[in-house]
């Protein structure tokens, strides 16, 4: 792992592979860099690969209590700005796909291209939303986080994969890469993440979008409603959409080979 100091001294880590052109990958709510281990070997022969622990996750510091998207956005774009990258190709998994969406708006870091996997503009339904898990569910999620921490992390985990075709030995490797090489946040700040998704809402900011997008997703996906996906490939001007059959809410573990082969088609 590589570390960067952030100007309040906080330390950013990240993994990096490869050479060429600047494609950074942020992962999702509880995880770290550690679920794209696999994936930016193999997108390393083309890219230089970077994908940085969010705060409070993996092994990065966490951020001061109370932080919201814009935060774990900042400190991306810092250290790309540290970095000197001109520009870069940028790919958001679940909440990674929020804080790409932000960075996009913020415009302190310039994006060529932008892949948007398992992402939603509001992850907890309400009102005019009905794309999202209910309040209730969410709250019920809290409540467990609080009671049985690391039971509740693992339940979430399975919940990724669940009605998939993927076999025990493969759960097992993607459960050793993806989880145990990595670190789980702490309580706080997981429970700080699960507000985020909660009061984040990115619609008014979606026909703005003015760069290529990718937007991927799993039919099977319990975590982010593939219908939110739709959404977004429907009101970002020029999205392309892909959407697989028999996958969930992570289709570059589920389907690794398929996965970099879209991306790289579409980065092209």
């Amino acid at each position: 792992m590589n570390e960067f100091i952030l100007d309040d001294g906080r330390r950013l880590c990240y993994r990096e592979d490869g050479a060429g052109e600047p494609l950074v990958l942020l992962h999702g709510w509880s995880m770290s860099s550690a679920v794209f281990q696999e994936v930016m070997r193999m997108l390393a022969a083309d890219y230089r690969v970077l994908a940085p622990d969010l705060a409070g996750h993996g092994v990065s510091e966490p951020a001061r209590p109370g932080f919201g998207l814009d935060d774990l956005a900042a400190d991306i774009e810092a250290w790309l700005a540290a970095l000197g990258f001109g520009k870069i190709n940028l790919l958001g998994w679940s909440l990674g796909g929020q804080v790409a969406l932000r960075m996009v708006v913020r415009k302190r870091v310039a994006v060529t291209k932008l892949v948007l996997v398992a992402a939603t503009p509001l992850f907890i339904s309400g009102g005019d939303w009905e794309h999202g898990l209910p309040p209730t569910q969410v709250r019920a999620m809290d409540r467990q986080m609080q009671r049985h921490y690391e039971q509740s992390m693992g339940e979430f985990f399975r919940l990724m994969f669940e009605d998939e075709k993927v076999g025990s030995e493969r759960y097992r490797e993607i459960l050793r890469f993806a989880v145990r090489d990595g670190s789980l946040p702490t309580r706080e700040v997981a429970r700080q993440g699960l507000k985020i998704l909660g009061r984040t809402d990115l619609r008014p900011l979606l026909a703005g979008i003015d760069l290529p997008v990718l937007v991927h997703y799993g039919r099977l996906d319990l975590i982010t409603e593939p219908a939110a996906c739709r959404f977004l490939a429907e009101q970002i001007p020029g999205a392309v959409e892909a959407s697989w059959e028999g996958v969930g809410h992570a289709p570059f573990l589920s389907r690794p080979d398929d996965s970099v082969r879209l991306w790289r088609e579409f980065l092209q």
